[in-house]
Protein backbone atom coordinates (compact mmCIF):
# COMPACT_ATOMS: atom_id res chain seq x y z
CA UNK A 1 0.00 0.00 0.00
CA UNK A 2 1.34 3.26 -0.75
CA UNK A 3 1.16 5.77 1.66
CA UNK A 4 1.87 9.39 1.92
CA UNK A 5 2.65 12.41 4.14
CA UNK A 6 0.52 15.25 3.93
CA UNK A 7 1.30 19.02 6.01
CA UNK A 8 -2.69 19.28 4.01
CA UNK A 9 -4.87 16.96 6.08
CA UNK A 10 -2.42 16.32 9.23
CA UNK A 11 0.98 18.49 9.50
CA UNK A 12 3.82 15.67 9.65
CA UNK A 13 1.58 12.55 9.11
CA UNK A 14 1.79 9.85 6.59
CA UNK A 15 -1.75 8.66 4.25
CA UNK A 16 -2.44 5.86 2.37
CA UNK A 17 -3.13 6.17 -1.03
CA UNK A 18 -7.19 5.96 -0.63
CA UNK A 19 -6.84 8.97 2.07
CA UNK A 20 -6.76 7.01 5.89
CA UNK A 21 -3.56 6.67 7.99
CA UNK A 22 -0.93 4.30 7.46
CA UNK A 23 -0.01 1.96 9.77
CA UNK A 24 2.66 4.23 10.83
CA UNK A 25 0.66 7.41 10.95
CA UNK A 26 0.33 7.14 14.34
CA UNK A 27 4.34 7.52 15.49
CA UNK A 28 4.78 10.17 12.52
CA UNK A 29 4.56 12.88 15.24
CA UNK A 30 6.97 11.30 17.51
CA UNK A 31 9.00 10.44 14.23
CA UNK A 32 9.34 14.15 13.39
CA UNK A 33 10.29 14.88 17.48
CA UNK A 34 13.05 12.49 16.74
CA UNK A 35 14.23 14.01 13.42
CA UNK A 36 14.26 17.39 14.80
CA UNK A 37 16.73 16.41 17.81
CA UNK A 38 18.68 13.93 17.02
CA UNK A 39 21.73 13.74 14.63
CA UNK A 40 23.53 10.53 16.22
CA UNK A 41 22.33 7.75 13.85
CA UNK A 42 23.82 7.04 10.30
CA UNK A 43 20.74 6.60 9.03
CA UNK A 44 19.60 10.71 9.66
CA UNK A 45 20.07 13.16 7.80
CA UNK A 46 23.20 15.16 9.74
CA UNK A 47 23.04 18.56 7.88
CA UNK A 48 22.21 21.77 9.90
CA UNK A 49 18.92 22.78 9.64
CA UNK A 50 17.28 25.83 9.82
CA UNK A 51 14.04 27.62 7.52
CA UNK A 52 15.48 30.88 7.50
CA UNK A 53 15.90 32.73 4.33
CA UNK A 54 19.15 31.40 2.34
CA UNK A 55 22.87 32.94 3.09
CA UNK A 56 23.26 35.12 1.09
CA UNK A 57 25.66 34.70 -1.90
CA UNK A 58 29.39 35.36 -0.18
CA UNK A 59 32.51 36.19 -2.54
CA UNK A 60 34.45 36.24 0.25
CA UNK A 61 35.61 33.14 2.72
CA UNK A 62 32.40 31.53 2.55
CA UNK A 63 30.25 30.05 0.12
CA UNK A 64 30.73 29.17 -3.60
CA UNK A 65 34.35 31.00 -3.57
CA UNK A 66 35.32 29.66 0.04
CA UNK A 67 34.50 26.17 -0.82
CA UNK A 68 36.66 26.85 -4.19
CA UNK A 69 39.41 27.80 -1.58
CA UNK A 70 41.37 24.49 -1.42
CA UNK A 71 41.28 23.91 -5.58
CA UNK A 72 42.70 27.80 -5.70
CA UNK A 73 45.70 26.96 -3.28
CA UNK A 74 46.60 24.12 -5.21
CA UNK A 75 46.09 25.67 -8.35
CA UNK A 76 47.37 28.69 -8.41
CA UNK A 77 50.42 27.69 -6.41
CA UNK A 78 51.61 25.41 -8.99
CA UNK A 79 50.84 28.14 -11.58
CA UNK A 80 52.97 30.75 -10.03
CA UNK A 81 56.16 28.38 -9.62
CA UNK A 82 56.26 27.84 -13.16
CA UNK A 83 59.69 29.25 -15.15
CA UNK A 84 58.98 33.01 -16.42
CA UNK A 85 61.61 32.13 -19.55
CA UNK A 86 58.58 31.89 -21.86
CA UNK A 87 56.58 29.09 -23.52
CA UNK A 88 58.27 25.92 -24.69
CA UNK A 89 57.97 22.23 -23.81
CA UNK A 90 58.74 22.30 -20.53
CA UNK A 91 56.66 24.87 -19.63
CA UNK A 92 53.88 22.82 -21.51
CA UNK A 93 53.82 20.28 -19.31
CA UNK A 94 54.35 21.43 -16.06
CA UNK A 95 51.19 23.30 -17.17
CA UNK A 96 49.44 19.82 -18.35
CA UNK A 97 50.69 18.37 -14.64
CA UNK A 98 48.87 20.84 -12.70
CA UNK A 99 45.68 20.69 -14.68
CA UNK A 100 45.64 16.94 -14.18
CA UNK A 101 46.60 17.47 -10.69
CA UNK A 102 43.79 19.62 -10.26
CA UNK A 103 41.81 16.95 -11.46
CA UNK A 104 40.73 18.39 -15.17
CA UNK A 105 41.42 15.13 -17.19
CA UNK A 106 44.12 14.33 -19.27
CA UNK A 107 41.82 14.73 -22.28
CA UNK A 108 40.56 18.23 -21.21
CA UNK A 109 44.01 19.35 -19.97
CA UNK A 110 45.55 17.69 -23.43
CA UNK A 111 43.17 19.83 -25.20
CA UNK A 112 43.91 23.05 -23.06
CA UNK A 113 47.67 23.06 -23.32
CA UNK A 114 47.17 22.96 -27.33
CA UNK A 115 45.28 26.11 -27.49
CA UNK A 116 48.45 27.56 -25.12
CA UNK A 117 50.34 25.95 -27.34
CA UNK A 118 48.79 27.84 -30.74
CA UNK A 119 48.47 30.88 -28.67
CA UNK A 120 51.46 31.45 -27.14
CA UNK A 121 55.41 31.88 -27.78
CA UNK A 122 59.00 32.45 -26.68
CA UNK A 123 58.12 35.22 -25.11
CA UNK A 124 54.49 34.70 -23.58
CA UNK A 125 54.82 35.05 -20.02
CA UNK A 126 53.12 33.28 -17.52
CA UNK A 127 49.85 35.85 -16.92
CA UNK A 128 50.00 35.14 -20.79
CA UNK A 129 49.46 31.43 -20.21
CA UNK A 130 46.93 32.12 -17.75
CA UNK A 131 44.80 34.74 -19.91
CA UNK A 132 44.44 31.60 -22.79
CA UNK A 133 43.58 29.00 -20.52
CA UNK A 134 40.84 31.93 -18.52
CA UNK A 135 39.44 31.85 -22.01
CA UNK A 136 39.72 28.82 -22.99
CA UNK A 137 37.90 27.60 -20.19
CA UNK A 138 35.08 30.10 -20.65
CA UNK A 139 34.54 28.50 -23.81
CA UNK A 140 34.09 25.16 -22.13
CA UNK A 141 31.22 26.79 -19.59
CA UNK A 142 29.63 28.59 -21.96
CA UNK A 143 29.02 25.85 -24.61
CA UNK A 144 27.09 24.05 -22.27
CA UNK A 145 25.18 27.49 -20.60
CA UNK A 146 21.59 26.90 -22.63
CA UNK A 147 21.57 23.61 -20.86
CA UNK A 148 22.68 25.09 -17.14
CA UNK A 149 19.62 27.64 -17.86
CA UNK A 150 17.06 25.03 -18.64
CA UNK A 151 18.22 23.23 -15.33
CA UNK A 152 18.29 26.40 -13.19
CA UNK A 153 14.17 26.84 -14.57
CA UNK A 154 13.20 23.83 -13.84
CA UNK A 155 13.70 25.20 -9.98
CA UNK A 156 13.05 28.87 -10.28
CA UNK A 157 16.29 30.37 -10.44
CA UNK A 158 16.64 33.51 -12.80
CA UNK A 159 17.92 32.61 -15.97
CA UNK A 160 20.04 35.26 -16.71
CA UNK A 161 22.61 33.82 -14.06
CA UNK A 162 23.32 32.49 -10.49
CA UNK A 163 22.11 34.87 -7.37
CA UNK A 164 20.01 37.06 -9.10
CA UNK A 165 16.62 36.21 -7.21
CA UNK A 166 16.19 39.70 -5.72
CA UNK A 167 15.92 41.20 -9.08
CA UNK A 168 13.05 41.26 -11.35
CA UNK A 169 15.20 39.31 -14.57
CA UNK A 170 13.10 37.12 -16.89
CA UNK A 171 12.44 33.57 -16.46
CA UNK A 172 11.10 30.91 -18.68
CA UNK A 173 7.89 29.32 -19.92
CA UNK A 174 5.09 28.77 -17.31
CA UNK A 175 5.04 24.90 -17.22
CA UNK A 176 2.40 22.50 -16.51
CA UNK A 177 2.42 21.23 -13.44
CA UNK A 178 4.15 19.42 -11.83
CA UNK A 179 7.52 19.47 -13.24
CA UNK A 180 9.24 16.37 -12.76
CA UNK A 181 12.73 16.19 -11.80
CA UNK A 182 14.75 12.57 -11.15
CA UNK A 183 17.73 12.97 -9.32
CA UNK A 184 20.23 10.00 -9.87
CA UNK A 185 23.72 8.76 -8.88
CA UNK A 186 26.25 6.44 -7.72
CA UNK A 187 25.99 5.62 -3.72
CA UNK A 188 27.30 7.38 -1.21
CA UNK A 189 27.73 10.92 -2.92
CA UNK A 190 24.88 12.22 -0.85
CA UNK A 191 21.74 12.26 -2.84
CA UNK A 192 19.38 12.01 -0.44
CA UNK A 193 20.24 14.93 1.42
CA UNK A 194 21.10 17.32 -1.96
CA UNK A 195 17.32 16.34 -2.81
CA UNK A 196 16.78 18.32 0.72
CA UNK A 197 19.04 21.16 -0.05
CA UNK A 198 17.08 21.47 -3.52
CA UNK A 199 13.70 21.40 -2.13
CA UNK A 200 15.22 24.29 0.63
CA UNK A 201 16.13 26.19 -2.08
CA UNK A 202 13.11 25.78 -4.35
CA UNK A 203 10.90 27.07 -1.59
CA UNK A 204 12.45 29.61 -0.81
CA UNK A 205 13.26 31.08 -4.48
CA UNK A 206 9.63 31.09 -4.66
CA UNK A 207 9.41 32.74 -1.36
CA UNK A 208 11.61 35.53 -2.63
CA UNK A 209 9.32 36.06 -5.66
CA UNK A 210 6.35 36.40 -3.14
CA UNK A 211 4.72 33.33 -4.09
CA UNK A 212 1.61 32.11 -2.11
CA UNK A 213 -0.27 28.83 -2.33
CA UNK A 214 0.16 26.03 -4.68
CA UNK A 215 3.19 27.36 -6.53
CA UNK A 216 5.44 26.55 -3.84
CA UNK A 217 4.37 22.71 -3.29
CA UNK A 218 7.21 20.14 -3.79
CA UNK A 219 6.04 16.35 -3.40
CA UNK A 220 8.79 13.69 -2.97
CA UNK A 221 9.16 10.65 -4.51
CA UNK A 222 11.04 7.93 -2.20
CA UNK A 223 12.02 6.36 -5.47
CA UNK A 224 15.09 4.02 -3.74
CA UNK A 225 13.15 1.14 -3.29
CA UNK A 226 16.20 -1.01 -2.51
CA UNK A 227 17.37 0.87 0.61
CA UNK A 228 15.13 1.38 3.49
CA UNK A 229 17.47 3.67 5.52
CA UNK A 230 17.31 5.94 2.13
CA UNK A 231 13.38 5.78 2.42
CA UNK A 232 13.01 6.78 6.10
CA UNK A 233 15.72 9.47 5.49
CA UNK A 234 13.71 11.20 2.85
CA UNK A 235 10.58 11.08 5.08
CA UNK A 236 12.59 12.66 7.36
CA UNK A 237 13.38 15.29 5.42
CA UNK A 238 10.34 15.81 4.20
CA UNK A 239 8.49 16.41 7.64
CA UNK A 240 11.43 19.00 8.46
CA UNK A 241 10.40 20.94 4.90
CA UNK A 242 6.86 20.69 5.42
CA UNK A 243 6.84 18.56 1.69
CA UNK A 244 4.78 15.79 1.10
CA UNK A 245 6.68 12.46 0.57
CA UNK A 246 5.32 9.36 -1.45
CA UNK A 247 6.93 5.73 -0.56
CA UNK A 248 5.80 2.39 -1.37
CA UNK A 249 4.83 0.92 2.48
CA UNK A 250 3.60 -2.27 2.57
CA UNK A 251 3.55 -2.70 -1.07
CA UNK A 252 5.06 -6.39 -1.96
CA UNK A 253 8.16 -6.03 -4.22
CA UNK A 254 7.82 -2.17 -4.99
CA UNK A 255 10.11 -0.96 -8.11
CA UNK A 256 10.42 3.11 -8.27
CA UNK A 257 8.52 3.44 -11.39
CA UNK A 258 5.58 2.20 -9.34
CA UNK A 259 6.04 4.96 -6.54
CA UNK A 260 6.74 7.50 -9.03
CA UNK A 261 3.29 7.10 -10.31
CA UNK A 262 1.56 7.61 -7.31
CA UNK A 263 3.52 10.44 -6.46
CA UNK A 264 2.22 11.89 -10.08
CA UNK A 265 -1.10 11.11 -8.41
CA UNK A 266 -0.81 13.03 -5.30
CA UNK A 267 1.72 15.95 -7.09
CA UNK A 268 -1.58 17.09 -9.25
CA UNK A 269 -4.37 16.56 -6.45
CA UNK A 270 -2.17 19.09 -4.41
CA UNK A 271 -1.64 21.26 -7.44
CA UNK A 272 2.47 20.42 -6.95
CA UNK A 273 4.71 22.72 -8.97
CA UNK A 274 7.35 20.57 -8.38
CA UNK A 275 8.08 16.31 -7.87
CA UNK A 276 11.27 15.57 -7.33
CA UNK A 277 12.20 11.75 -7.28
CA UNK A 278 15.20 10.05 -5.34
CA UNK A 279 16.17 6.96 -7.27
CA UNK A 280 18.77 3.88 -6.59
CA UNK A 281 21.95 4.51 -5.99
CA UNK A 282 23.46 2.27 -8.80
CA UNK A 283 27.79 1.94 -9.79
CA UNK A 284 27.97 2.06 -13.72
CA UNK A 285 29.56 -1.43 -13.75
CA UNK A 286 25.65 -2.86 -12.72
CA UNK A 287 24.53 -3.16 -15.88
CA UNK A 288 20.74 -4.20 -15.24
CA UNK A 289 20.33 -1.66 -12.56
CA UNK A 290 21.47 0.86 -15.04
CA UNK A 291 19.74 -0.44 -17.91
CA UNK A 292 16.49 -0.01 -15.39
CA UNK A 293 17.35 3.57 -14.68
CA UNK A 294 17.41 4.49 -18.32
CA UNK A 295 13.67 2.65 -18.87
CA UNK A 296 12.41 5.05 -15.83
CA UNK A 297 12.76 7.32 -18.07
CA UNK A 298 11.04 6.39 -20.32
CA UNK A 299 8.38 5.33 -18.73
CA UNK A 300 7.83 8.04 -16.75
CA UNK A 301 6.72 10.13 -20.17
CA UNK A 302 3.99 7.16 -20.33
CA UNK A 303 2.38 8.31 -16.89
CA UNK A 304 3.36 12.14 -17.10
CA UNK A 305 3.39 13.36 -20.44
CA UNK A 306 6.65 15.62 -21.21
CA UNK A 307 8.71 13.45 -18.22
CA UNK A 308 10.86 14.27 -17.03
CA UNK A 309 11.56 17.67 -17.36
CA UNK A 310 15.37 17.57 -15.88
CA UNK A 311 17.60 14.26 -15.16
CA UNK A 312 20.32 15.06 -12.73
CA UNK A 313 23.31 13.38 -11.59
CA UNK A 314 25.08 13.98 -8.16
CA UNK A 315 28.67 13.34 -8.10
CA UNK A 316 30.99 14.08 -5.26
CA UNK A 317 33.88 16.05 -6.37
CA UNK A 318 36.39 13.82 -3.66
CA UNK A 319 35.90 11.20 -6.14
CA UNK A 320 38.76 12.15 -8.29
CA UNK A 321 38.17 12.51 -12.12
CA UNK A 322 38.90 9.45 -13.53
CA UNK A 323 36.32 8.03 -11.50
CA UNK A 324 33.51 11.30 -11.54
CA UNK A 325 33.63 11.23 -15.41
CA UNK A 326 33.33 7.30 -15.86
CA UNK A 327 30.00 7.69 -13.27
CA UNK A 328 29.04 11.05 -15.31
CA UNK A 329 29.74 9.60 -18.64
CA UNK A 330 27.58 6.23 -17.73
CA UNK A 331 25.08 8.27 -16.89
CA UNK A 332 24.55 10.30 -19.22
CA UNK A 333 24.47 7.83 -21.59
CA UNK A 334 21.55 5.44 -20.12
CA UNK A 335 19.17 7.93 -18.56
CA UNK A 336 20.26 10.88 -20.73
CA UNK A 337 20.84 13.36 -18.00
CA UNK A 338 20.08 17.06 -18.37
CA UNK A 339 23.11 18.04 -15.71
CA UNK A 340 25.45 17.82 -12.82
CA UNK A 341 25.19 18.54 -8.95
CA UNK A 342 28.68 18.50 -7.58
CA UNK A 343 28.96 17.27 -3.91
CA UNK A 344 31.67 18.23 -1.56
CA UNK A 345 33.69 20.95 -3.90
CA UNK A 346 34.26 22.43 0.08
CA UNK A 347 36.29 19.03 0.44
CA UNK A 348 38.08 18.73 -2.46
CA UNK A 349 41.26 20.43 -3.92
CA UNK A 350 40.36 19.14 -7.37
CA UNK A 351 37.43 21.46 -8.07
CA UNK A 352 38.91 20.97 -11.74
CA UNK A 353 36.54 17.99 -12.16
CA UNK A 354 34.16 20.75 -13.30
CA UNK A 355 35.89 21.54 -16.33
CA UNK A 356 36.47 18.07 -16.69
CA UNK A 357 32.99 16.90 -17.08
CA UNK A 358 31.37 20.01 -18.86
CA UNK A 359 34.18 19.12 -21.65
CA UNK A 360 34.25 15.71 -22.16
CA UNK A 361 30.48 15.20 -21.22
CA UNK A 362 28.79 18.21 -22.54
CA UNK A 363 26.90 18.51 -19.34
CA UNK A 364 26.61 21.87 -17.08
CA UNK A 365 27.41 21.70 -13.86
CA UNK A 366 24.37 23.23 -12.09
CA UNK A 367 24.61 23.15 -8.57
CA UNK A 368 27.38 23.02 -5.89
CA UNK A 369 27.47 21.61 -2.17
CA UNK A 370 30.11 24.09 -0.40
CA UNK A 371 28.93 22.97 3.06
CA UNK A 372 27.16 20.84 5.62
CA UNK A 373 24.17 23.24 6.03
CA UNK A 374 21.23 22.77 4.25
CA UNK A 375 21.30 25.97 2.38
CA UNK A 376 24.68 25.36 1.24
CA UNK A 377 24.12 24.84 -1.89
CA UNK A 378 24.64 27.19 -4.74
CA UNK A 379 24.30 27.25 -8.76
CA UNK A 380 27.56 26.60 -10.41
CA UNK A 381 29.00 30.14 -11.71
CA UNK A 382 31.66 30.06 -13.94
CA UNK A 383 32.23 32.94 -14.25
CA UNK A 384 33.37 33.55 -9.91
CA UNK A 385 35.07 29.83 -10.61
CA UNK A 386 37.45 31.33 -13.47
CA UNK A 387 38.33 34.54 -11.72
CA UNK A 388 39.27 32.15 -8.14
CA UNK A 389 41.43 29.73 -10.46
CA UNK A 390 42.79 31.69 -13.26
CA UNK A 391 42.42 35.78 -12.33
CA UNK A 392 46.04 37.02 -13.43
CA UNK A 393 45.54 39.70 -10.76
CA UNK A 394 46.27 37.30 -7.73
Amino acid sequence: MLVVGSRHIRRGMRWSALGGPSQHALHAQQRLAHARTSTSSSDKPTLSFSLNSPRPYSAGASGFLGALKKTQERFTSALTQLTQGGVNDSVLKQVEQTLVAADVGVETATYLVGRVKSSCNSKSTMEDIQKVLKAEVEQVFKSVLPMQKVGWALLGENMDGPNQNDKPKRRGRVPKKPQVLFVMGPNGVGKTTTIAKLCHRYSHILNAKGSEGSEKKVVLAAGDTFRAAAVEQLQVWGDRLDVMTVTADDMPSPQTIDVFRKAVDVAKSENASLLVCDTAGVLPSNTKKMKELGELRDKSGKIKPGAPDGVWIVIDATMGNHTSLEYVQSFAKQTKATGVVLTKLDSSSKGGVAIGICHTVGLPILYVGVGEDIAHLEPFDHGAFIESLLSTDQ
